[in-house]
């Protein structure tokens, strides 16, 4: 039997995960985020095994990345009696289809999708910068919103065949610009790709940051561009980090080959499968 609580702020229920979040700080960081932006219902989870947590949105849950099956199947069955609206749940695989199956036992009717490229997180071990590498990281400034937008477009339909709309495009890429979080490949005078990272995100002593988009331009492909952008990218945070430890993220879908073993090669590791199923509604 699974105990579920409601926790009624975002700072009481980060203060009570912090130690939980803390154990797994890359797993976690996009339930944190979650938590930490707009507005959510927050929860707790507990048996005699172990205790977890999730968050709620208007969309659906993000499910914390210890929860063990029996939790997700039950939290799923608790949030179809008291929050039958919801229409996804994010979190990583084979829980996030385990929350499924719960919903699924209370509403038998609903119908459920997993459509899209599954994420495959990575975290970094321990850099393996190439010997050599042609090119230099530059930050983008405001004269460069128009070319981002076109390359953010791009990106989305590279990576995912979305044709994200071009306002959408523009509302992605403002904020990082903005806050200098967003840098440019540039080779032989000519801009080739651009990188961006998160902001940090800091639990006690380790400071997180996650990469991404990473995006270079077909024609500029497979030249080791994209290698090293990441490694430049990981370079600057490094030296911006303001705690004793660091912890850097980034996700690739899980079918793109060429991404998957660039980022392998430079000594990321896989974290886990992030899989978000959606509600098929007629």
């Amino acid at each position: 039997m699974v105990e579920i609580v409601e926790v009624p702020t975002a700072q009481e229920f980060l203060e009570a995960t912090k130690e939980i979040r803390y154990e797994n700080i890359e797993a976690n960081h996009l339930i944190t985020m979650a938590a930490s932006f707009g507005k959510k219902r927050f929860f707790l989870l507990s048996n005699k095994m172990c205790s977890s947590f999730a968050v709620l949105s208007s969309d659906g849950p993000w499910l914390a990345p210890n929860m063990s099956l029996r939790m997700a199947f039950e939290f799923g069955e608790y949030i179809a009696r008291d929050f039958s609206g919801v229409i996804q749940v994010n979190g990583f695989e084979p829980i996030t289809k385990e929350f499924v199956d719960g919903f699924q036992s209370i509403d038998k009717d609903s119908a459920w999708s997993s459509e899209g490229d599954a994420g495959q997180m990575y975290r970094l071990e321990q850099l393996k910068a190439p010997t050599l590498s042609i090119g230099e990281l530059i930050a983008a400034t405001l004269e460069d919103f128009d070319l981002l937008v076109d390359w953010m477009i791009a990106f989305k339909f590279d990576c995912y065949g979305w044709k994200m709309p071009r306002k959408a495009a523009c509302t992605a890429v403002k904020s990082p610009l903005e806050q200098n979080r967003t840098f440019l490949w540039v080779v032989n005078g000519e801009p080739v790709g651009f990188g961006v990272h998160s902001s940090p995100v800091t639990i006690q002593d380790t400071t997180l940051y996650m990469l991404g988009p990473i995006y270079i331009t077909q024609p500029a492909r497979r030249k080791g561009f994209a290698k090293a952008l990441t490694v430049a990218l990981v370079q600057t945070v490094t030296l911006q980090c303001p705690t004793p430890n660091q912890s850097i993220i980034l996700i690739s879908g899980v079918n793109n080959v060429a991404s998957n073993q660039t980022y392998r090669s430079i000594g990321f590791t896989p974290v886990g499968i992030l899989k978000c199923y959606s509600r098929v509604l007629e």
